[in-house]
Formats: structure tokens, C-alpha cells, sequence
């Protein structure tokens, strides 16, 4: 059957995969292998997109590059920028992705502004964080995490160890 004459409907789908003489006691992740491997489902153009979207904004996320002076940078960085429909002219905000090393100065500017805020805004979340664990938490009540806001090693250093939380700075 091919996926033009395939059933419309997920209990269809069902059917046909029991028609095959498969069990039912599976997984249903084995179903759906089944029914999409024999063209009996297609994810609709929306989830593929989504999908798809996702995984580039992942790749874009962790690529990285090397400069001329040897060190190790984001190769593509994001700023939130005006971007317009094709479809119906519509203007929106949308992270807009460029490479580190050509982007605009103004997009540089967004993106690097953006990254700070994060980094504020997980450090925040970090204390909370161990003052809860601290203060709430039997296990650590009379032996507290210390904590370091020292990140000269993290960033000068050459690994990504983190300072061990026993040891005060």
C-alpha cells in the first residue's frame, strides 16, 4: 500500500499494522516504526518542520570554530530581529542566526547582550539553588555548599571542570 492510499485515520493505521499479522504486545514506538517504515503514516508537514527547525537550532547551538589566535568560540550566534512573512507580509520577531565571524556589528551586539543575559539569569537560578540545597536539605544543613563566584578558572582555564563545591575559594 502505498502512502497515497494509506489509511486516514492512527486506529486505520492500527488495523493495518494487525492485517500484517504483527503482535500487539510492543512497544508502541515499535508501531510506529512499523506503520512508518511500510508508508502507512507521515508526520505532517507542521511536526516535520518543527522538527526539522529544532535540530538546525541544536546544530547552529553547538557549532563551533577556531580562530587564527587558536581558541575555540561559537561559530553562530543568534540576536532576535525583525523578520517578515513571505506569505502574507506579516512582521515578526525571530531569532535570526549568523556566523560569528561575518554578522553585522549590530546583530553582534544583540546576540553577545542576549548570551549575558543567560548567564545572569543561570547564575541567579545557581543560587537559589544551593541556598535552598542549604538551607532545606538535612544532608547538607550542617555541611553547606560552597560556593564560588570566581569563574576566572572557567574561563582562563583549559578545561571544563568546575571548581569542586567542598572547597571554598
Amino acid at each position: 500500500m502505498s502512502i497515497i492510499d494509506a489509511p486516514k485515520s492512527m486506529a486505520e493505521c492500527i488495523e493495518c499494522y494487525r492485517a500484517a499479522g504483527n503482535e500487539m504486545s510492543v512497544p508502541r514506538d515499535f508501531i510506529a516504526a512499523w506503520l512508518i517504515n511500510n508508508g502507512q503514516w507521515e508526520a505532517p508537514f507542521k511536526s516535520q518542520l518543527r522538527e526539522c527547525s529544532q535540530q538546525i537550532g541544536d546544530a547552529l547551538g553547538k557549532a563551533t570554530g577556531t580562530d587564527p589566535q587558536g581558541r575555540e568560540f561559537k561559530r553562530y550566534v543568534a540576536a532576535k530581529g525583525p523578520w517578515t512573512d513571505d506569505q502574507d507580509g506579516t512582521v515578526t520577531q525571530k531569532w535570526l542566526w549568523e556566523d560569528a565571524m561575518t554578522c553585522s556589528r549590530d546583530h553582534a551586539r544583540k546576540a553577545i547582550k542576549s548570551m549575558y543575559s543567560n548567564i545572569g539569569k543561570d547564575c541567579k537560578s545557581l543560587h537559589a539553588t544551593v541556598e535552598a540545597m542549604n538551607e532545606n536539605n538535612p544532608n547538607l544543613v550542617n555541611n553547606p555548599i560552597q560556593l564560588s563566584w570566581d569563574f576566572t578558572d572557567a574561563v582562563e582555564g583549559d578545561d571544563d571542570e568546575s571548581p569542586d563545591p567542598k572547597k571554598p575559594r
